[in-house]
């Protein structure tokens, strides 16, 4: 009996083996060897972060003005047309100088490993001095209308940052600054330029009362005119932008942050840029 019901046993073995290796040969190749996975080809537009390429070229000492060379008497000064600019746009230039020529050199702002900027363009103009327009009152904002001195065309290339521009006459210099946007590429983050709060501040036309430092709000305020502000005591000219933005721009550039860089003004105008 014991040997009959073994010798039953292993023949019914033998059929479910055989069965299962039938049922294996008909699935289709699962007897084949496992076939490695593809690896996914990586996204171009995902992996490259501008502001990383950008920082990795050497930047430029000496951009930034020192105490004793400040304009403080309006020796040269200047303001652009607009706050900011994309790839292809032209920027002009409006300057007043006591002496001429005038050397201006155009720096992108950023970590460039310590450094602090880097050199884009540099050249000499001819000027001569604006006159000053009427002081700001409460309800009329100061304009200047000063007319252009010389452009700056935005190349391509140019990485979106905040751009300083620095005007240096008879050993005076000053130092202006403006936003490169870049209108076709979406970031993780956006840096927003104080540009309405440097308006807010300015008291480049002697409106000392009538700015809200000094507690009295103007209805109007103007961004067609030289900035310069008490609030900047690290430097005057340019805003508040070298006292309290420029050390984030730095970081966030140090770190290798994906950021592109707009103006008050492009937000107030389109929320969703």
């Amino acid at each position: 009996y014991a040997r009959r019901r073994a010798t039953g046993y292993d023949a019914s073995m033998k059929r479910w083996a055989a069965l299962s290796i039938l049922a294996l040969l008909a699935g289709g190749g699962a007897c084949e060897r496992p076939r490695p996975r593809q690896p996914v080809p990586p996204n171009p537009a995902v992996i490259f972060n501008p502001i990383v390429v950008e920082n990795e070229i050497p930047g430029d000492d000496g951009w930034f003005v020192p105490y004793p060379q400040w304009a403080m008497d309006h020796e040269v000064e200047g303001y652009t047309d607009k706050p900011s600019y994309a790839a292809g746009e032209t920027v002009q230039v409006k300057v007043s100088a006591k002496s001429s020529p005038v050397a201006w050199t155009l720096y992108r702002t950023g970590w460039y490993g310590g450094v602090g900027a880097r050199q884009l363009a540099a050249g000499k103009t001819h000027a001569s001095r604006q006159p000053m327009p009427p002081t700001s009152t409460w309800d009329v904002p100061c304009e200047p209308n000063w007319p252009t001195t010389f452009t700056i065309d935005v190349a391509p290339g140019w990485v979106s940052g905040v751009y300083a521009l620095k005007l240096t006459a008879d050993g005076n210099a000053s130092m202006l600054t403006f936003v490169v946007r870049d209108d076709r590429r979406h970031a993780d983050l956006v840096f927003s330029r104080s540009d309405f709060t440097d308006a807010m501040y300015n008291n480049w036309d002697g409106a000392d009362e009538r700015s809200s430092w000094y507690g009295d709000h103007p209805q109007w305020v103007s961004l067609d005119r030289v900035m310069r502000s008490p609030a900047g005591w690290l430097y005057p000219y340019s805003g508040g932008y070298f006292t309290y933005e420029y050390s984030m721009v730095r970081f966030l550039e140090r770190e290798g942050y994906d950021v592109t860089y707009l103006s008050n003004l492009d937000v107030h105008e389109n929320p969703h840029a």
